[in-house]
Order: structure tokens, then sequence, then C-alpha cells
């Protein structure tokens, strides 16, 4: 049965380092797809985020802060200290679209993350219900949001007809041991 592994915790706890972690980890066992968003900094203050699309290794911007561009392409949905970049939202989402369809068995996907613009109906929503949707077999998407989100992410993935585990970030064995498992990758060898 497909399993969704949830990731969750505050900004800053390490939800995705610890999925930098695991794709790094299972890549030389499954197919590793999906998205990592990580920070931009400039300095010590964190100016942005960009996708990382783990197929490719390529990234690209998708949030900044607001006043650094003057730019159509870049919108302040509803955050007054962010914009967002619509065309890099809309790049995301096709890369998490092709995920699934485009890669053998088994497969472990990566949703980094479930946010607010998410529980709002916008940013990566489409792409993460395709997802889950497409999700059959031994694959496995692991998920990451916020601890307020975790109820609306599990519910999302029961209705989609998969199994549900949910840990904070961290211990990225522990976390292994039930990619592997779903995975049918033999822990040994890692």
């Amino acid at each position: 049965m497909s399993r969704v592994i949830i990731v969750y915790g505050p900004i800053g706890s390490g939800k995705t380092t610890t999925c930098l972690e695991l794709a790094e980890r299972a890549r030389s066992d499954v197919a590793v797809a999906g998205i990592i968003t990580k920070r931009v900094f400039v300095g010590e203050d964190v100016m942005g985020y960009d996708c990382v699309n783990l197929s490719t290794g390529e990234a690209f911007p998708l949030v900044r802060l607001a006043g650094e561009l003057d730019d159509p392409d870049w919108l302040p949905l509803y955050l007054e200290k962010f914009v967002f970049s619509t065309s890099g939202f809309q790049r995301a989402n096709e890369v998490l679209k092709t995920s699934v369809a485009s890669f053998r068995q088994p497969r472990l996907i990566f949703l980094d993350e479930f946010g607010r613009l998410e529980e709002r109906g916008e940013g990566l929503l489409r792409g993460i219900e395709g997802v889950m949707g497409d999700l059959r077999g031994s694959d496995v998407a692991v998920v990451t949001c916020r601890t307020n989100l975790l109820n609306t992410v599990e519910e999302m993935a029961r209705s989609s007809g998969h199994e549900v585990h949910a840990c904070q970030p961290g211990d990225s064995d522990e976390l292994w041991a039930h990619i592997g498992e779903a995975l049918g990758v033999d822990e040994e060898l890692k």
C-alpha cells in the first residue's frame, strides 16, 4: 500500500534538512522525485525560498522579500512580508505533476511544503493533490508541513487511500525505517 510520511514542525525545525538527508540516502535504490523548498539567505537574513527539482537538481525562485523585485510575475498574495513568483509556482506544480508519471517504481516523492498558501487553495496545492491521487503500489510521498496543518495533511492523505505516518524532523534513521519498509529497500544496505 502506498504511504505518506508527514514531517511536521515549526519554521526552522529541520523539515527540509531531514528531507534532503532522506533523498540522498534513497537515491541509489529508488527513484527520487519531487521538490524541496530551500531558504535563500543574504548574510544571516532570509530573503526568500527557492524550489529544487530533486530529479534534476535545478533550482528556481519561488518566494522573495517584498520590495526586492519590481516584476509583474511576483505577487503579494496575502503576506505583506513576501512576494510570490507566479511562474515559479506553475513550474513547481508541473514538476510535481510529472513526478509520479515519469519514474520507475518504487518511487519516493518529496512535497516540501504544504503551508498557508496550500491551505487557502493556492501555491503547490494542485501538484500535491496530483501526487496524492497518483501514488500507487509501494510509492512513498514525504510531505512537510507546520504543526498546525498536520491534521489537514493527514486527512488529505487518508482520503486518497494512503497509509499515513507522521513524525517530527531530525531522526532520519527512524524515518528511513518507515520509508525503507514501504519501498522494500533493505535497511542493512544503508
